[in-house]
Formats: C-alpha cells, sequence, structure tokens
C-alpha cells in the first residue's frame, strides 16, 4: 500500500509523482480499492436477502486482495530491512505502531459510540487488547510494522528458508492444522507474510517482469486464475495450499500485468492517484463505508446492494483524499503524519539503538 510507506516518507502526498513507479501506485489504487469493497460487502453480513452471488465474488477475492497488498508492500522494503537501524525503527516501528495505536483508538471510539446504529456490537474491553486482537479494519499496518521487525531479525537468515518455512506455516493455517483464533495478528501473518516476503526477496525480478508485460501472457493468466478459481470454488478445494498459493501467484500476475499495460497506454492515473493516498484511504474508510450505508438505508429507504455497495467505495475513497488534503499544514495534521518529536525520541531494540538526529 502506498504511504503505508516503503521509502520511509512520512510527507503528505502531492500532486508531483516524480520519482515514483506509476505502476506501483496504480496496483496499490486497485488493492485499497478492493479492501473498501471487502468491508462494504461486511456491512451487509447479517442481511438473510443479500444476493448469495456478492457474497461468493467477495469471498472468491480472499486470495487475491490481501496477498496482493503484501506483496507490493514488500517490493521496496528491502533496502529499509537492510538499512541503519536508527532509520528503520523511526520508518518502519515507530511510524507503523504511530498510526496503529492512535486509529485503533479512533475507531474504537466511533465504533463503540455508534453501538445503537451500526450492525455490529464493539465492546468497552476491545481496545485493551489490540496488541493480540486488532479492530478489524485497522490490523494490515500492525502486521506489516510485524513483517517488518521479523526480517530484520532474520537478515542472517538465507531467503529460501524464510519463505519456505512462511509457505509451511501458510499451508497449516488453511489446512485448520494452526491454532487459530488464540492470537488474531499471528493468524494474519500465518496466512499471509510469506507473501511479504515474497515481495522483499523477489522484488527486482517482480519489478524487470513488470515492465515486459504483453497483452497475450496477461491474457492467458487471467484465463488460468478465473478457470482455477471457478473450479477451486465448484469443488470445494479453494483452500488447500497449493491451490491458494496458485490462485494469489496467477491473480498477483494477472493484475500486475493488467495495470502495467494500463499505464502504458496512460489510463492508469486514476489508480495511482488513489493508491498515493492508500494510507489515507485505509485509516478512514471505516466512516464513509459504516456511514454511507446508515444513511442510505436508514434515512433514505435505500437497502439495494448494488447501489449501496458502490456508493460506499466511492464515498470511502473521495473521503480519504479529501480528508489527507484538509488535513495538511494544519493544526490536525498528527492524524496523517508522525510529529518529528515522536520520530526522534530515541530507543533501544533488539536489532539496534536508535539515537536523536
Amino acid at each position: 500500500m502506498t504511504d503505508i510507506r516503503s521509502d520511509n516518507s512520512n510527507a503528505a502526498p502531492t500532486q508531483s509523482l516524480a520519482g515514483r513507479l506509476g505502476w506501483i501506485d496504480a496496483v496499490k489504487g486497485l488493492t485499497i480499492i478492493f479492501v473498501v469493497l471487502h468491508h462494504s460487502i461486511a456491512g451487509f453480513r447479517f442481511d438473510p436477502t443479500f444476493p448469495e452471488w456478492i457474497r461468493t465474488f467477495n469471498y472468491s477475492l480472499d486470495p487475491v486482495r490481501m496477498p496482493l497488498f503484501f506483496l507490493v508492500a514488500g517490493l521496496f522494503a528491502k533496502k529499509a530491512i537492510d538499512g541503519p537501524a536508527d532509520k528503520f525503527i523511526r520508518g518502519k516501528v515507530i511510524y507503523f505502531l504511530y498510526f496503529y495505536l492512535l486509529w485503533s483508538m479512533i475507531i474504537f471510539t466511533f465504533r463503540f459510540g455508534l453501538n445503537a446504529i451500526t450492525n455490529s456490537t464493539t465492546y468497552w474491553w476491545e481496545i485493551l487488547i489490540i496488541p493480540w486482537d486488532p479492530l478489524p479494519t485497522i490490523w494490515f499496518l500492525y502486521a506489516l510494522m510485524l513483517s517488518f521487525v521479523i526480517l530484520r531479525l532474520l537478515r542472517g537468515v538465507p531467503p529460501v528458508y524464510i519463505v519456505g518455512f512462511a509457505a509451511i506455516i501458510q499451508a497449516q493455517f488453511l489446512l485448520n492444522v494452526w491454532p487459530e483464533g488464540v492470537v488474531v495478528i499471528a493468524d494474519k501473518l500465518a496466512k499471509l507474510f510469506v507473501y511479504f516476503a515474497i515481495g522483499v526477496y523477489a522484488s527486482e525480478w517482480i519489478r524487470s517482469s513488470a515492465v515486459k508485460a504483453r497483452a497475450l501472457p496477461v491474457i492467458a493468466l487471467w484465463i488460468g486464475f478465473l478457470g482455477l478459481s471457478i473450479a477451486a470454488l465448484s469443488g470445494g478445494f479453494e483452500k488447500l495450499p497449493l491451490v491458494y498459493f496458485s490462485l494469489s501467484a496467477l491473480s498477483a500476475s494477472a493484475i500486475i500485468g493488467t495495470v502495467v499495460l494500463a499505464s502504458n497506454a496512460g489510463k492508469a492515473k486514476w489508480l495511482v492517484t488513489i493508491g498515493s493516498f492508500s494510507l489515507y484511504i485505509y485509516l478512514t474508510h471505516f466512516l464513509p463505508v459504516a456511514g454511507t450505508r446508515i444513511i442510505l438505508s436508514k434515512i433514505l429507504g435505500i437497502t439495494e446492494p448494488l447501489v449501496v455497495i458502490p456508493l460506499s467505495v466511492l464515498a470511502a475513497l473521495v473521503f480519504g483524499i479529501v480528508f489527507c488534503k484538509v488535513l495538511t499544514g494544519s493544526r490536525l495534521q498528527w492524524l496523517i503524519k508522525v510529529p518529528d518529536r515522536v520520530l526522534n525520541r530515541t530507543l533501544s531494540l533488539p536489532f539496534g539503538t536508535a539515537t536523536r538526529t
């Protein structure tokens, strides 16, 4: 996710995208749309009249959505992982923890305060367990920080062992061997860490291959993904480790190839813009998604999912971008930017000591 930043930048996006690989921002834009779409659909999970085909469609994106998120997050992570300890602590530990803790409090306050009008119940004690059980819409930041820390601590281990072990852990999770539900953030990492590791260690190969994308191979990838997905869902074997991983690999390759082709044709600028604001969309999307659904269904009487869901997604994208632009340079900028006094604190951690600059 852009601005869940692999470049350690703590500045809000500007209109200048110089120095960025546009297709990567475009892929990140698409992934944040997938995430917002997922949570928009999840808002109907207790509706018995909700169309089953939409549930199936959303379920079919499970090997696509977060695996691609983690893969792309790792593409520019190697430099930070191998870099100076102080820069790593500021850029990958303090940075993510700041947003995770701050926005966990904000999200909890809204969810708890709106219990009476939402379709789920938030309990007071949920904020106390976020070290191991994050709130539903903010866990990625925590998981991403932990992924950086894990690879930092394992720098001396050959990548093939790390990726191989991560794949075994994922297989245990998918086969229900992993003790799921004990430590929720560990469940997320068990399922998805392998993609971050691949993004880190195969970054150069992925980026060099992406720029060579051609239409026919990309079409073949889409056919392979759709064929395997339909067969797996029909046969009930979509959670078999090799099948799940293959679906992730095929979809990631097809999406990256498609976005590269669209970028080369000048058709992906809107995705690049969304991608460059993805952190702020991710942080805030819980509010416009829920708010749009409540306004449409409870005030205007509009309950049709094919109306509510697209409008919820659009509202979340627009809100996140406007939120960032309005707060940038204001007294409330600390909501979207880590204050310097926080980043410059002296810390001592297992992988090195961060000192003031």
